[in-house]
């Protein structure tokens, strides 16, 4: 079986809702002023004083070459990936009103554009369920997303000393069939693994049994280490992982 890394999309209506509750604990829905917190989201109050991100609306979206015609918004701004670096997740237009439109765009100390990325993976990027975007020590910066009926995909997004984009998503394949993907720092390392949940279908998604999935940085690419089965009231697995728990 195919699995792959980036998102989270409720939707009932296209399929019955799984009776798993493996979810990871949704972390809001990124809109709120984060300018006090870092690119984790725990307060700034060690160290030299960090530039202060601008509020949402003092975002200069339109430098978004996407959003110089069109009305595009900032919808999360993460303070201070780098010292001085901010990044800010954009929200564009829809697309048939029904596919969602996302960019990063980063900012320097005084606010100035330095330059966008479009997020490549998902359908929806912007719902009340799915995780704030988050970076980590090694500034790969991770916004999930909503895919197909009720998948999830991983966009992954490295900021560089400048404020460059490299896109590290792995062509999309760090994704579930579940909308429950999100990136955390299971073993306190500082560098974030991403946790998925996977459904195998039997004998269907509504019965089925959920597993997680754990994919960490490794050798320069994101790497499938194990599998789970998912416990009740867990947020995370309990135990070990093994690629061959994984479901097949």
């Amino acid at each position: 079986m195919r699995i792959a890394i980036v998102g989270v999309l409720l939707s009932a209506a296209a399929c019955t809702a799984s009776t798993g509750t493996g979810s990871p604990a949704p972390t809001g829905s990124g809109t709120g002023q984060p300018s006090s917190t870092g690119a984790t989201g725990v307060p700034t109050t060690s160290g030299p004083a960090q530039p202060t991100a601008p509020p949402l609306t003092a975002v200069p979206v339109r430098a978004v070459p996407a959003c110089a015609r069109v009305t595009c918004s900032a919808a999360a701004v993460l303070a201070n990936v780098r010292p001085g670096i901010h990044l800010v997740l954009v929200r564009g237009p829809d697309i048939d009103g029904v596919q969602q439109t996302a960019y990063l765009l980063t900012l320097d100390a005084t606010g100035t554009a330095l330059e966008s990325r479009k997020l490549a993976y998902g359908d929806v990027f912007f719902d009340a369920e799915l995780p704030k975007p988050t970076c980590d020590q090694l500034v790969h910066c991770f916004v999930p997303a909503g895919t197909g009926a009720h998948g999830g995909v991983m966009d992954v997004l490295g900021v560089g000393p400048a404020g460059q984009l490299t896109d590290i998503s792995q062509a999309g394949e760090v994704s579930t069939d579940t909308p429950n993907l999100r990136a955390r720092d299971l073993d306190g390392d500082g560098t974030a693994e991403v946790l998925g949940v996977q459904n195998n279908y039997q004998p269907n998604y509504a019965e089925g049994t959920e597993y997680w999935v754990v994919w960490a940085w490794r050798g320069g690419r994101y790497v499938l280490t194990g599998c789970r089965k998912v416990r009740r009231g867990e947020e995370a697995p309990s135990g070990p992982v093994s690629p061959s728990s994984c479901p097949s």
